[in-house]
C-alpha cells in the first residue's frame, strides 16, 4: 500500500510539474529567453536613447509568433511607463517611450485647461496620435509634444442637460476653450463633448473656422 501511495504520489507530482511548466511558458516562453529578452530590452533602450532605464514586467505572446513584450521606465523618470517588445509581424525591438512621454505633456499642459472652463465634467480625455514625422525623432531628449502628434479632446458632460435658460453659457465657454487650445499651437485631430442631451463633435477644418460663438451654437446638436 505504501509502494502504491509512493506510485500515485510521484505520477500526481510529475501531472502537477508539467501543468506549472505549460502554463509558465505560455506566459512567460523559456526561462532562459525570459532573461535573455529582458537584457536585450535594456541594451536596446539604453543605446538608443543614451539613459538608463529600469524594465519592469515582462511576458510571452504565444499566439503572436512567440513574441517577447515588456514595460519600462527611465531610471530618472519612473512617472512615465512605456511599451517596449518585439513586432509579431518583423521580430524586431520597437518601443513607446516618445509617445507616452509626449502623452504624459499633453495631459499636463491641455488638462488644466479644460479644467479651468469645465470644472464640473463627468470625465474628460486627452489622447495623442503621432504624426509621421515624430519617426526623425532621437536622442534622449523630449521634444515638445505639439510638433510632433495630433491631438483629441474629448469631454463627458453626462449629468448636464443644456436647456434655454444654460445654452448661452454652455456655447460661451465651448468657445473660450477651443480658442485656449488653439493658443497652445497644437494640431487638432478632434474635439468633442457630449451633454446628457447635446452633443458637439468637431474635425480639425471645422474647428480652424470657427470664430464666433454663433458659428459654434449651430454645431451643437441633439443626440440622434
Amino acid at each position: 500500500m505504501t509502494l502504491l501511495k509512493s506510485k500515485v504520489f510521484l505520477v500526481l507530482a510529475i501531472i502537477v510539474a508539467v501543468i506549472c511548466g505549460f502554463v509558465f511558458y505560455f506566459n512567460y516562453g523559456k526561462p532562459w529567453d525570459l532573461i535573455s529578452y529582458k537584457n536585450e530590452f535594456g541594451a536596446y533602450l539604453e543605446e538608443k536613447y543614451n539613459k538608463e532605464f529600469v524594465i519592469e514586467k515582462i511576458s510571452f505572446d504565444i499566439l503572436h509568433g512567440g513574441t517577447y513584450h515588456a514595460y519600462a521606465h527611465a531610471k530618472d523618470n519612473p512617472e512615465v511607463t512605456f511599451y517596449v517588445g518585439q513586432n509579431p509581424s518583423t521580430k524586431d525591438t520597437e518601443d513607446s517611450y516618445h509617445y507616452d512621454s509626449w502623452r504624459k505633456q499633453a495631459n499636463e499642459a491641455l488638462g488644466p485647461i479644460v479644467e479651468k472652463f469645465f470644472p464640473d465634467n463627468f470625465n474628460y480625455a486627452i489622447q495623442i496620435l503621432g504624426m509621421e514625422n515624430n519617426n526623425d525623432v532621437e536622442g534622449s531628449e523630449i521634444p515638445n509634444f505639439i510638433h510632433y502628434s495630433t491631438v483629441e479632446v474629448g469631454i463627458s458632460m453626462a449629468e448636464l442637460e443644456v436647456t434655454n435658460d444654460n445654452r448661452d453659457n454652455e456655447i460661451e465657454r465651448l468657445f473660450l476653450l477651443l480658442n485656449a487650445l488653439k493658443e497652445q499651437g497644437i494640431n487638432f485631430h478632434h474635439f468633442g463633448v457630449s451633454y446628457k442631451n447635446k452633443t458637439i463633435q468637431l474635425q480639425p477644418t471645422v474647428i480652424d473656422s470657427i470664430n464666433s460663438t454663433e458659428e459654434l451654437e449651430k454645431l451643437l446638436v441633439d443626440y440622434r
